[in-house]
């Protein structure tokens, strides 16, 4: 099955959310969330397989005036201020179970996060997970 997380860095920390495909076909974030006060790359792999292994398929598809559920679960008060100084990366497993990392680049509120698929970073059902996650997020801006 085909499975989705996110690693986002901000302040330090890192946060990993699970992504699910809604009954319409979009990705939304979908719990559980995982925080590490500091990265580490070994822990932040942990959390990423952790995730993925939570993506599902055929979720109801949410409110679209509610906001994203990262931002309660950082604390924060809107998307925007979740958006300030983060950076991030997705990642996506195939059926086959080859992940691919790819790097983003943060445009702010208005147009959130867009990829760098040049930049992606490949890797082979979790072998070399940690060390691609840190290079796709050396990669992010």
């Amino acid at each position: 099955m085909r499975a989705s997380a996110t690693v986002f860095v901000r302040q330090g920390s890192v946060y990993v959310v699970s992504s699910s495909q809604t009954v319409d076909g979009f990705w939304v974030d979908k719990p559980p969330f995982f925080k590490c006060e500091t990265f580490d790359a070994a822990e932040t792999a942990r959390m990423v397989k952790q995730a993925l292994n939570q993506s599902r398929t055929g979720v109801p598809n949410p409110d679209r005036h509610a906001p994203p559920k990262i931002v309660e679960f950082a604390g924060v008060k809107t998307y925007t201020a979740f958006l300030r100084g983060t950076l991030g990366a997705a990642v996506d497993r195939s059926d086959e179970g080859v992940i691919k990392i790819t790097p983003m680049k943060n445009e702010g509120g208005r147009r959130g996060f867009t990829f760098f698929p040049d930049r992606a970073v490949v890797v082979s059902d979790n072998i070399g997970l940690a060390e691609a996650i840190t290079t796709a997020l050396n990669a992010a801006e």
